[in-house]
This record gives C-alpha cells, structure tokens and sequence, in this order.
C-alpha cells in the first residue's frame, strides 16, 4: 500500500517546523540548541565479538565529546551525553548517548545527574542491526570518574586520568550484551562547527536508528541547530 499523499505531507510539515524552531534557538543561543558546552577526547574503542562486523576487527581510533545538554554552570546537576565518532570500514559512524535510566519505559528521556560517575548512559533511541529487533546501546562509566558534574572537574581530572566506559546493547525486555569498551586518553581539539555528530546521517551498511519517522524529525532538529549556529550542512 502506497502511503497517503496527506500523510506525507504532515511529515514533511512536522520536519520543516522542527528544523525550524531549533534554528531559531540556536541562533537566539549563539551555540546548540542541546548540549552547547563540552570537551573533545581522543581514544579506542574495542568491539564486542558479535558486532565487530559493524566496527571492524581490533582496536578503532575514536572522537568522543562529553557534555551538558542544558549547559548548566559549575557542578550543578544536567543530563550529560556522550557524542562518539568512529571510522568503520563501512564508513563513519556517530553514537550520541544522553545520561538515561535503563527500565522499560524509562530508557526513551534524558534525565539529569549529579555527577560523571553516576551516570548510565544511553541512545533514547533504538537501533536496528540487519532489519533485526530493537536495541538500545548504554554505556556505564569507571566508578572513579569525577564526583560532580562540572566540566572544569573533568577537564582537571583527564590531565592525570583515562575515561573508561564499558558499552551493551539489549531489547527492550531480556539481558543486555556486550557492545564494545571505550577508553578515552587525551583532551583533543574540537572539530569545525560542520563537522558536529549527527547518529541520524552517519552509520554503517545494517544499521538504522529506529523507527523512520522520528529518526527524520530528530535528523531535521540537528540540521536546523547547525543552522541557527552558523554552520554548513553536512
């Protein structure tokens, strides 16, 4: 069955005044609508055996920006994210994780901690392997992470100390599996303003955020952000 001609228009109305509320608070913001502050790390990244066809074998070099999605000051509590790149022999691939419970209903919003080391993170989206069923990636830091969540604490923190994030994949009911280890090792400079993560341009042959429609209202709200803040799009 084709779909409606009305239906198709209402999503491409839904994704033009998405695109167009997050330019305008970017450019109002003068930085991205959601995690404008943040700092850029280098390091590897390790796949798990079942889903080293989608990174690769060994070892990857990786990017990874850690941030506060509302840029709250200081220590004071956000949700915090994490925005990974990698090269796979597939092409690049962004992951963008967002501090998150992992329950069954719970596991779709970002929520704020009070520090690094507390929070579990997760996509908020799923991700589909292959056409196979749902998965939502997490990653949960090293218990010694910083103890609040100031980005000046974690900026002091990586000049004598690594990052390590261990990473699972699970359904929405049943136990989580191995994904992959992240150790990130060094403070790196920010790449261009164009050149920001965006999980819903960048990923691999087999895989796709999940479902269609809200991947293309969420790929809509990056592309309006970049250009509210002045940058090209991809």
């Amino acid at each position: 069955m084709r779909p409606d001609r009305h239906d198709e228009s209402r999503d491409v109305k839904a994704e033009r005044l998405v695109q167009e509320s997050f330019e305008l608070v970017a450019r109002v913001r003068r930085a991205r609508v959601f995690h404008p502050r943040g700092l850029w790390f280098s390091g590897r990244l390790h796949s798990a055996p079942a889903f080293e066809r989608y990174f690769g074998d060994g070892e990857r070099d990786v990017e990874v920006r850690l941030s506060k999605a509302l840029g709250m000051p200081g220590r004071l509590p956000d949700a915090v994210g994490i925005g990974l790149r990698v090269q796979t022999p597939g092409g690049r691939w962004d992951l963008a994780l967002a501090s998150t419970p992992t329950g069954t209903l719970t596991r779709f919003f970002a929520i704020p901690v009070p520090s690094w080391r507390h929070a579990t993170y997760g996509t908020l989206m799923a991700y589909r392997f292959d056409g196979g069923a749902p998965q939502w990636i997490f990653a949960r830091p090293d218990a010694d992470q910083p103890a609040d969540a100031s980005l000046a604490t974690l900026r002091e923190y990586t000049t004598t100390h690594g990052l390590g994030f261990t990473l699972t994949a699970g359904r929405l009911h049943g136990p989580e599996e191995p994904f992959a280890n992240l150790r990130l090792t060094a403070e790196t400079v920010a790449p261009p303003p164009e050149d920001a993560v965006d999980p819903t341009l960048h990923h691999p042959p087999g895989v796709a955020l999940a479902p269609g429609f809200v991947t293309r209202i969420r790929r809509s709200a990056y592309r309006g952000s970049r250009e509210g803040r002045g940058a090209e799009r991809p």
